[in-house]
């Protein structure tokens, strides 16, 4: 079992990257499996400052065809900004795009 686990570390240290929001002990307590898929998952995640403007963020999220893009604050998760963020707090108030941060709109506490 623990040569398993030893195997399952060596797959982890191999695609991890230098943006990883996975701190060195959290990797003891997820699965390598685990590990591995969220891995997969933050490769195709688009990540945003709180002081961005809606913007630039929404075009961020369009290159890629995201319908969300994490708020991380020093490589932190902090909150999320989604679609329906940009539907319901931008569009239907009438704020502008170019001159609204992401802080004022996202989802969670940004």
């Amino acid at each position: 079992m623990e040569r398993a686990a030893e195997k399952g570390k060596a797959i982890v240290a191999a695609v991890e990257g230098p943006n990883s929001f996975i701190e060195p002990f959290e990797i003891e307590c997820l699965g390598p499996i685990c590990l591995l898929l969220f891995r997969k998952i933050q490769s195709r995640m688009v990540t945003v400052s709180p002081t961005d403007s809606v913007l630039s963020a929404t075009q961020k999220m369009l290159e890629l065809r995201l319908s969300a893009a994490v708020v991380t604050v020093e490589n932190k998760p902090r909150g999320i900004l989604t679609s329906k963020d940009l539907l319901m707090r931008v569009i239907a108030q009438n704020l502008s795009p170019e001159s609204t941060l992401v802080e004022k709109v996202c989802s969670a506490s940004c």
